[in-house]
């Protein structure tokens, strides 16, 4: 005979799996629609709900083992969340090297477009001299 988990029990709403397929899938949207302060806003509620799903994973682990009407629910769950996860980890991954990329090439115009130094009247690269009230002494 199978058990049935009344649905006001059901281990998805207490371990929050729902709830954090609702937030990737909100941040996945605003992750591609370029909304990156949504992004920065919804952090602190999928740091807590993944939190609330490590608490939870005993029991998911053991209503897995079980045989129950909501296993196969919690498992497709679980797959969506799966998924989910690693869709929002690679945009986020890309993000990052995005970024980095931006970064370097802000940089690489900033020394091509500066003088990169001191030159004299002639030309002439002078070497970097640091003011002697700007010299920090190193002895100690």
């Amino acid at each position: 005979m199978k058990k049935v988990l009344p649905p006001e029990q059901a281990l998805e709403d207490e371990a929050g799996v729902k709830d954090l397929i609702i937030l990737l899938s909100k941040e996945i949207n605003a992750i591609n629609n370029g909304d990156l302060d949504r992004v920065v806003d919804l952090y602190k509620q999928k740091t807590n709900l993944l939190e609330r799903l490590e608490a939870a994973t005993p029991k998911i682990n053991a209503q897995l083992k079980e045989e129950t009407e909501r296993r196969e629910e919690l498992r497709s769950n679980l797959m969506e969340l799966h998924a989910l996860i690693r869709k929002d980890a690679q945009l986020l991954a890309n993000m990052t090297e995005a970024t980095r990329e931006i970064i370097a090439e802000i940089a690489r115009i900033r020394g091509r477009h500066s003088l990169d130094g001191l030159y004299s009247s002639t030309g002439e690269k002078q070497p970097e001299v640091v003011p002697f009230a700007q010299q920090i002494d190193q002895s100690v």
